[in-house]
């Protein structure tokens, strides 16, 4: 839960920072797991969509 709690963090402070991976969508990767975070900046707030492992399947990770 730190990893997750540490991201969260560095999404909150600079969420443009990181990779679009999809139309809007961003991906920020957890430092010691094979977990990204997928989210979106709207306005001044950040929506997290999704954490799941990096080998589930592609199909199943959010979209716009």
């Amino acid at each position: 839960m730190d990893a997750v709690d540490q991201v969260f963090a560095r999404i909150a402070e600079r969420p443009r920072m990181f990779p679009l991976v999809y139309d809007d969508v961003r991906r920020a990767l957890l430092r010691r797991f094979a977990y990204p975070a997928f989210f979106v900046v709207d306005g001044d707030a950040v929506v997290i969509l999704a954490v799941h492992h990096q080998r589930r399947d592609p199909s199943l990770r959010p979209k716009p």
